[in-house]
């Protein structure tokens, strides 16, 4: 199989994971103004200053000294911002494929470490509990270093397996 059709399978993979997310997400997301929580008020309120002509930051400013946030999760809201327009919806959907990302990177590291059971991980990854369900809605830097923290153990993986 060619570079190319691979990386499309993993794209396709990945849109299909985020897809799912989405419509399993959907009340949340229809009513994202209802749970958007104050500090991602502060992080959409500096993302908003920044594409009205604002500073160029690269933490975000909590008023109290507190500049522990980096830029990197609020920056990916930027696209849907464009697209869906200035709303909590389009703010909180980086989340989402954060996550997405994320079960595509479990998914790739069950592949390797357990294959016959990275497709039922796959399908128990996007059926979440509730609490994990309404982490994955936020755009917090939870599930951006998850995601991260997978892509550091692919990684390792890969070249503990070649090295042999």
């Amino acid at each position: 199989m060619t570079f190319f059709f691979h990386c499309i399978r993993h794209f396709f993979l990945i849109g299909a994971i985020f897809f799912v997310s989405i419509l399993i997400r959907y009340p949340l997301l229809i009513n994202s103004d209802t749970f958007f929580t104050a500090d991602e008020a502060v992080i959409a309120n500096t993302i908003l200053g920044l594409l009205t002509g604002g500073p160029v930051v690269f933490y975000y400013d909590f008023g109290y000294e507190l500049t522990y946030f980096g830029l990197t999760f609020g920056l990916a809201s930027i696209p849907f911002m464009w697209i869906l327009g200035f709303n909590a919806m389009a703010f909180q959907l980086p989340a989402t494929l954060f996550y997405s990302l994320y079960v595509w990177t479990t998914y790739l590291l069950a592949r390797i470490l357990v294959p016959r059971m990275a497709l039922l991980l796959l399908m128990l990854m996007l059926i979440t509990p509730p609490h994990i369900t309404m982490m994955s809605v936020h755009n917090w830097p939870h599930i951006p270093a998850a995601f991260l923290g997978n892509i550091m153990f692919l990684l390792f993986v890969k070249a503990k397996i070649t090295e042999k």
